[in-house]
């Protein structure tokens, strides 16, 4: 579908437009998964926390805020953009700990022209 076995994921990001490619196919993502998304990709092969992704995507004070929140969009995220959700490749978790997207990451910003 978007990437072979042994391969890396390609995700291209447009953030002026939100839009989602992965390996040049579209991913159509709501508001909240494109947030999510983005975020994870800032900085590609680290640990990031439920913790950190609820006060940085969801602007939650710390200490507030559920996990529950984050996992089930971090799984409806996976249903979009990975071959086999149940097997990820692309986010994958680190029980108790947080999330790390593995894949090559380009950011596109268009400045938009009147």
């Amino acid at each position: 579908m978007f990437y072979s076995d042994g391969d890396v994921a390609a995700i291209r990001i447009q953030s002026n437009r939100y839009r989602v490619y992965v390996n040049d196919a579209e991913v159509l993502l709501t508001r909240v998964e494109f947030d999510l998304l983005k975020y994870l990709c800032t900085s590609p092969y680290r640990l990031h926390s439920t913790e950190e992704l609820l006060a940085n995507v969801w602007q939650y004070p710390d200490g507030v805020g559920d996990a529950a929140l984050v996992r089930n969009h971090v799984h409806n995220l996976r249903r979009k953009i990975e071959i086999d959700p149940e097997r990820p490749l692309i986010i994958q978790s680190r029980h108790g700990r947080g999330y790390v997207v593995k894949a090559r990451i380009q950011f596109e910003d268009e400045t938009i022209q009147q």
